[in-house]
C-alpha cells in the first residue's frame, strides 16, 4: 500500500515542481518592480556622493 502511494505522490510532486519553474505575469511584474526599486536606490546613492 505504501509503495503504491509513493508511486502516486512522487510523480505528482515532480509535475508540480516543474510547473512552478515558469514565471507567470505577476512574477515578472514583481521582478520588474524589484529592479525599478534597485535603480532608484542606486540613483539615490549616487546623489549622496
Amino acid at each position: 500500500m505504501k509503495l503504491k502511494l509513493a508511486f502516486g505522490i512522487i510523480p505528482a510532486a515532480a509535475l508540480l515542481l516543474a510547473a512552478c519553474e515558469q514565471d507567470g505575469p505577476l512574477e515578472e511584474a514583481g521582478e520588474d518592480l524589484d529592479e525599478a526599486v534597485e535603480n532608484v536606490e542606486d540613483a539615490a546613492d549616487g546623489d549622496r556622493r
